[in-house]
Parts: structure tokens; C-alpha cells; sequence
């Protein structure tokens, strides 16, 4: 071993640093054959060194303390657990496909996993054409008639509508039929369906007589408590006509049953095979009642609350979706990129009226072609229904007319007349006689509403064969073709330009597929926030949004009300439908929480409810508009079959929705500011004056007055103004004729100030405003010892609402 005591002094011999060497090449040899340290280990063991392996590993004892060894375990189910607590924001932030969800008519229930918006996809159009027209609403007795048994109207036992049919037996084979007649087109497929109520007889069917069903024949309804719907399917192999809608009654002399709302309809070959796989009910509910033809339209979505004041609503009121009988070819409501409601538009619809361009084709014996322009129509493809209600029969083009109450649809592949509806109008309808050829005021004073007849014969209205004195008169409610006796309003010996629609008579319509489709704006209102768990969603149809109301003052009571019936004290102001609920009425298009619901459906609900506000919080001044549900939705619409819908799921595409709908608000809002800084204020328009009325001129000044003038203001009201002169005072004297959109909807009556020749004092008349437009003296201008030529004042004349 090398010496180890060495002192400064001490000489270092070879012999030193050998032995120094040789120690030193010893220890490096110990340390290359030894693998670690010594008492060093890579267990976890108490006490002793920690040496990798070699894998260069450790093992270390699972950690107690706070400042101990992490192991690989224990970083691991830190990340594990660092993983699952951050997981559900990862997926909150990730990009997700909205939830696509099928809404149908009814309620249904929604699933969603947090509150978020329900969006609207899509919705299809579709079109139900009742074929009996208006017969089956059975509010009209003489569009009926009986077999052994008596027919009347009842209003106590009704399913839609006011009235229903009551058919009582005093024969054995019993039954009531329409006085119209139907055919049926061979190859197709129809399907009937009538609510049936039992009174106190076995059983009641309804069928169409003169041909046999193919489905549904021994289907009967017996309930005494409640209507059933009852169902016959048709698919005739050869054409068959003069068939009459009836409902039978089965029991003894006495006993009776009710029918209403009766459809019939042509279906595919599809649905008419369903049939066998559905319930009466569901047969009911597919194909509901409609008058005359009906498409989507008055779509509300309703959100459930536990409250109905928290109810939300979704409205398209007026989208009009239209459909071919097949549905193969709709109009389809989106959603725009700023989230407006659109529609590309397959079909377009519009009434037919004396303000287009007619003209007269031609004549046979019974009936008048006539013709006009419309726009990108497709042939062959249009519907149209008469002022009655009654459907025409279509023909194509090219074909020759065989009869009345028949049209056409051309396009621009007609050799002579190009895009043209023609109508075969029979004469004892428009009043022209087989010899005689309207004029082009003639012909549009008949799609006005009048009818010419020959006032040198009588009151028997005959029509005007070209000799004589030509007058015109408008229809009675009791009028048909052949009770002419119920003309006799208006009275005009020059042809009329007014219109004077209305006595339960509308303007012929049409419906027909366009050429090329056409993209519009679409009117929505309302929104849906879906709460985190289930919710109960409505699809249905009949939302009035926004109408005027007809408010009336009750001093009686001291209230201002909303479609009140005026029974009972109440007032008459009655909304343009029945109503099944009164949703919410805006004062200056702000919505006003004062108004009391009245929900009782007795007498002096028009509908279900109506709505009263103390005069104390009433503005006189204000325009008020209602938002309701209809009670007759067959008179407006029919329910989608399906809407597409959709919510979102998760933060990140809830933020992105929300700062996307936050950008189309403001670019939507911008529009409408620019708009409305463009809107024009509204026009005075001088209508046409009737019965020997004209303007007033004072002769003992030498004054010419304003004549009588109207316009339709920007809030929807309607205001007169002007000073006019007459020598016909006498009551119900019309003045003069307010279009469509300028009519009350029950009859408004003014204080005017008036006067006679050479007095030199006014008294107070009245003129009473008609819901068909007819400004009329309501008071004898003679009362007061006046005496003609009279001057009348309508300055000051406002009424608010149109129908």
C-alpha cells in the first residue's frame, strides 16, 4: 500500500509513485467490475442508496406526503383526472352539427340537453282541395235537401263553424243530399270523410250517392256524446257523375243525427293504400276540413309552459305553402343567411277581381269566355274557385269548353292566347243574356261583384239580352242563379267600378303552378327558447298576428272591448275570426299587460274569449292590434304535414348563434331604419260618387268644397274628409263605395253635419259605414224640415280596422 505519511520534507523515491500508481489502477479496476454503488439498490427499500437499473429505472414507494416522489402511476392518474374534468369543456368548445328534430301537427315532446334555441329549418307547402266546395261546412240549408226525412240547421249541436246538419228520419230509407252535384274522374282515388254525431238513432253514415265505395262502406257512427269521424274511399275505373254528398239516417221516424265539416278529396295511390293500416281518427286528422281549397298557412309553434302567460310562440300568418295534389312539386319556407323567413314560391295564389285587365273571347249558348293576363303560369295546373264557393272544372289547353263553371290555364306555348286564365261564365251568373257581349267595364263590374239585368221588366232581374235598360245590382245573402229576386242591392243604371263583395260572396280565386320558381320574403314573428330537459312543443295552425282591433266603448260598463258579440250588454266588436285565444294586444305596437281576458265561450265571446280594458287605461288615440289563435282554421289554412327543426348543443355553437343572430339584428334593424325614412305618407284618394251626389259648391259665396275623399292611413285605420251635395236624402241612400282594404267589419255609424236648401243652420245626421264598403245616409235628411238639394260634412270620419 503507498505510504500515507508523508511530512514537507520527505524525498518521493520511484518506489512512492509506484506504489501510488498501482493503488490507483487497483481502485479503477474495482470500479469497472463493480455494477453500482455499494448497499445501493433499485427496490423500493428503506434505508438505502437509489441506483437505476439497467434500464435506467427506480422504484420508489407510493407517495403519503404532500412533498414526496411523484411515481409514474400517480402523474398518470393526475392526467387522468385532469382529462375528465376538462373533457366536458373540450366538447362544449368543440364544433358541433346542430340536433336535427322532425316537429309534426300537435304536441310532441323535445329532449335537449341545455336551454337553446329551437330554429326553424323548412317547412313544405301543401294543398287540400275540397271538391263539394263550401257545401260541407253545412252553414247554408239551401244548398240541401231530403229523402224521408226532414233537413235543418242546428246551432246547438255543431263540430266546426255555427251550424251543422240535423237530418230527422219519418221514412225507412232516410237521408239528406246536396243539391249540388259531384263527379268523380275514372283512375283516381278520393277519399270522403263527414263528422257524424248520433241524436237518438241507431246509427248515421255519410257516402256519396250514385256510386259505391271501394273502402270503408260498413263504417257507422253511433256516439250520442260526441262527433266521430266517418270515411268512405273511392277509385272508380270509369268517370261517374251527378253524384250527391248525403248523410243517411239509420232508426225510426223521429230519430235524427247531426253531420258537419264533409271533404272530399283526391289522393294518391299511396294514401289511398295507407287507409287500410289507419284509424278513423287518424284518417280525420290528415285530411281535415277545409272550404273549398286551403294550403299552409297561419303556422304558430307553440313552447308548453307550465304557465300559458309564459307560452312562446313562433308565427308564419300569412306564408301561403302551396302543393300539386301529389306533393311532388311545394313551395318551401328557409331561413335566409340573416335569419329571416323566405319562401321559394312553386304556386302563386290571388283573387280575381274588376281591377285586372279583362276581355272578352268569345260566346256560346248559357255562357261568356273570358280572359286575362297572368303571370309565369304553367298550364294546366291552376284552381278556381267561383264566388260561391263552388270549384270550376279545369280543362287543358287546347281543348274545347263543354259548359259552364269551367277554366283554363295556358302558358306561353299557346298558339293565340298566351298565359291567360279564361273563365266560361254562364250567363244567368253574370246577368248578360245569350245575345248580348259585354264590354270590358261591364265584364270587370261582374268580377267586382255586380250583376246586370234588364230593369225594364220588372223586379224579376232577368239578364240583359241587349234590349231594354241596363242596371246592375249586387247579390243577397239568399241569392242563387235561379232566386234572382234576391238582387236589388246598389240599383245602378251606369256601370259600377266599386266593389261591393261580401253577404257571405268573395271574389272568384286561383291557384296555379308557376313556370319558374320565384324567392320572397316571407313575414315571421316570435322565437323559442327550449329549456334544458324535456319540453312540450305545438305545431298548429290559425294564427292571426297583429290585427287591428275593432275596439269598442262600452259606457255602460265603463270598458273598452275586444271581440265582444254584443249580447248581454257587451258591445259589438268582434275580431275578423272567432277566437280560440287571445295571445297578446299591443298599444303603439308595444305590448300592453292592462287588458283583462275574458274566457268563458258564452254569448258575448265571439270564440272562446274576449278582452276588456277599464276606460281609465284605454288611449283613444292609440292604435291597438291583437295577436290570437283562430277558432275556424279551415277558413284560413291547414297545418304542415312536417316542420324541420333544429337546436344546438354545446357553448361554442350556441356563442356562434348568438353572435350570428346579433350581426343579422343589426343589419336587419339598419334596413328597417332606412325604410322607414322612405315610407311615402299615405294618398287621398275621390271615389266615385252614386246617386245623384256630387261635389258641394256654396252659391251664396262662390265656394267650391273639397268633395269627399278617403285614404288608408299608415296605422290601418281609415279616414274621410270633404263636403258633398244631393238631392237624395232618404235613408240607406248609398254615397259612395270604400275598396276592400278600407271596410269595417261590422257597420261603423258618424255624426255628420248636414244641411237643406236655403237654411241657413246645420243639424246633426249620421252615415253609417257597411262592412261590403257602402257609405250610406242612416238617418231621413228631411227630419228636420231640411229640404233638398242637401249638403253633408265627413270631415272628421275615422274608422280603424279592414277585414
Amino acid at each position: 500500500m503507498a505510504k500515507t505519511d508523508w511530512k514537507f520534507n520527505d524525498v518521493v523515491t520511484e518506489a512512492d509513485l509506484n506504489a501510488l500508481g498501482g493503488e490507483v489502477n487497483a481502485a479503477s479496476a474495482h470500479a469497472a467490475s463493480t455494477s453500482g454503488a455499494h448497499g445501493a439498490t433499485s427496490e423500493a427499500s428503506p434505508g438505502k442508496l437509489m441506483q437505476r437499473d439497467s434500464a435506467g429505472r427506480v422504484k420508489v414507494a407510493a407517495p403519503a406526503a404532500a412533498d414526496d416522489v411523484a411515481r409514474k402511476a400517480e402523474v398518470d392518474a393526475a392526467i387522468a383526472r385532469a382529462d375528465a374534468s376538462t373533457a366536458p369543456l373540450a366538447a362544449e368548445l368543440e364544433d358541433r352539427i346542430p340536433t336535427a328534430v322532425t316537429l309534426v301537427p300537435g304536441v310532441q315532446t323535445v329532449q335537449v340537453p341545455r336551454p337553446a334555441p329551437l330554429r326553424i329549418k323548412s317547412i313544405k307547402g301543401r294543398t287540400l282541395v275540397n271538391l263539394l266546395g263550401r257545401v260541407g261546412n253545412c252553414e247554408d240549408l239551401s244548398k240541401f235537401a231530403a229523402t224521408g226525412a226532414t233537413v235543418a240547421l242546428s246551432a246547438s249541436d255543431v263540430y266546426s263553424g255555427t251550424t251543422s246538419l240535423k237530418v230527422t228520419a219519418n221514412a225507412t230509407t232516410a237521408f239528406a243530399y246536396s243539391t249540388q252535384q259531384f263527379s268523380l274522374i275514372a283512375n283516381r282515388f278520393y277519399i270522403l270523410v263527414g263528422m257524424v254525431k248520433n241524436g237518438n238513432a241507431a246509427s248515421g253514415k255519410v257516402y256519396l250517392g250514385g256510386t259505391s265505395a271501394s273502402k270503408g262502406d260498413t263504417i257507422a257512427a253511433t256516439s250520442t256524446t260526441s262527433y266521430t269521424p266517418v270515411w268512405r274511399a273511392y277509385a272508380p275505373t270509369s268517370g261517374v257523375s251527378g253524384l250527391t254528398l248525403q248523410l243517411a239516417v239509420t232508426g225510426a221516424n223521429g230519430q235524427y243525427v247531426f253531420g258537419d265539416a264533409f271533404r272530399l278529396y283526391e289522393i294518391t295511390i299511396t294514401e289511398y293504400a295507407a287507409l287500410d293500416g289507419m284509424t278513423a281518427n287518424q284518417i280525420a286528422a290528415k285530411y281535415p276540413y277545409v272550404d273549398d281549397f286551403k294550403n299552409v298557412n297561419g303556422i304558430y309553434i307553440r313552447q308548453i309552459a307550465a304557465q300559458s302567460a309564459d307560452d312562446q310562440y313562433i308565427f308564419y300568418p300569412d306564408c301561403q305553402l302551396a302543393a300539386s295534389t301529389d306533393g311532388n312539386v311545394s313551395d318551401e319556407l328557409y331561413m335566409d343567411s340573416d335569419g329571416r323567413a323566405r319562401v321559394k314560391r312553386r304556386f302563386r295564389s290571388l283573387e280575381l277581381t274588376g281591377d285586372m285587365a279583362w276581355t272578352f273571347l268569345g260566346a256560346a249558348t248559357g255562357y261568356k269566355t273570358l280572359l286575362c293576363k297572368i303571370h309565369n303560369p304553367l298550364k294546366d295546373t291552376g284552381q278556381v274557385v267561383k264566388y260561391d264557393g263552388k270549384l270550376t272544372t279545369r280543362i287543358n289547353q287546347g281543348a274545347n269548353p263543354i259548359g259552364v263553371d269551367q277554366h283554363v290555364i295556358t302558358d306561353e306555348s299557346d298558339p293565340s292566347n298566351k298565359s291567360v286564365v279564361g273563365l266560361f261564365v254562364a250567363n244567368i251568373d253574370s246577368g248578360w243574356g245569350d245575345n248580348y257581349i259585354p264590354s270590358t267595364d261591364e265584364i270587370k263590374a261582374y268580377f267586382n261583384g255586380w250583376v246586370m239585368y234588364d230593369g225594364s221588366v220588372g223586379a224579376n232581374y232577368a239578364p240583359f239580352n241587349g234590349s231594354g235598360s241596363k242596371w246592375w245590382a249586387y247579390r243577397l245573402s239568399s241569392w242563387t242563379p235561379t232566386n234572382r229576386s234576391a238582387l236589388g242591392g246598389g240599383g245602378e243604371n251606369s256601370v259600377p267600378s266599386a266593389n261591393v263583395w261580401g253577404n257571405g260572396f268573395a271574389p272568384y280565386r286561383l291557384q296555379y303552378q308557376l313556370s319558374t320558381a320565384v324567392d320572397e320574403p316571407l313575414r315571421s314573428e316570435g322565437g323559442i327558447l327550449q329549456l334544458a330537459g324535456t319540453n312540450n312543443v305545438e305545431v298548429g295552425c290559425g294564427g292571426i298576428v297583429r290585427e287591428l282591433a275593432n275596439i269598442k266603448i262600452n259606457t255602460t260598463n265603463g270598458f273598452a272591448e275586444i271581440n265582444s258579440t254584443g249580447a248581454s250588454g257587451t258591445s259589438d266588436s268582434r275580431l275578423s275570426f272567432r277566437s280560440k285565444k287571445i295571445l297578446s294586444i299591443f298599444r303603439n305596437r308595444t305590448l300592453d299587460r292592462n287588458w283583462i281576458a275574458h274566457e268563458l265561450a258564452d254569448i258575448t265571446d265571439y270564440g272562446v274569449d274576449r278582452a276588456y280594458i277599464r276606460l281609465s287605461e284605454y288611449e283613444a288615440s292609440a292604435v291597438y292590434e291583437v295577436t290570437y289563435l283562430a277558432l275556424d282554421t279551415h277558413l284560413i289554412g291547414i297545418p304542415p304535414a312536417q316542420i324541420s327543426a333544429e337546436y344546438t348543443t354545446n357553448l361554442r355553437t350556441i356563442t356562434t348563434d348568438a353572435s350570428k343572430a346579433a350581426v343579422q339584428l343589426a343589419r336587419r334593424v339598419s334596413v328597417l331604419e332606412y325604410g322607414s325614412a322612405q315610407v311615402k305618407q299615405p294618398q287621398w284618394i275621390t271615389p266615385t260618387l252614386l246617386n245623384g251626389w256630387g261635389p258641394y259648391s256654396d252659391q251664396v259665396y262662390s265656394t267650391s268644397y273639397r268633395t269627399a275623399q278617403y285614404r288608408l292611413n299608415t296605422d290601418g285605420s281609415v279616414s274621410l274628409r270633404g263636403v258633398i251635395s244631393g238631392s237624395t236624402g232618404t235613408s240607406t241612400t248609398a254615397l259612395f263605395i270604400l275598396p276592400p282594404s278600407c271596410r269595417p267589419l261590422y257597420p261603423e255609424t258618424f255624426i255628420v253635419p248636414y244641411s237643406g236648401s236655403g237654411v241657413a243652420y246645420t243639424n246633426p245626421g249620421r252615415v253609417t259605414i257597411m262592412p261590403n264598403g257602402m257609405v250610406v245616409i242612416a238617418n231621413d235628411l228631411t227630419t228636420h224640415s231640411q229640404t233638398a238639394p242637401f249638403w253633408l260634412a265627413l270631415f272628421g270620419v275615422r274608422i280603424g280596422g279592414s277585414q
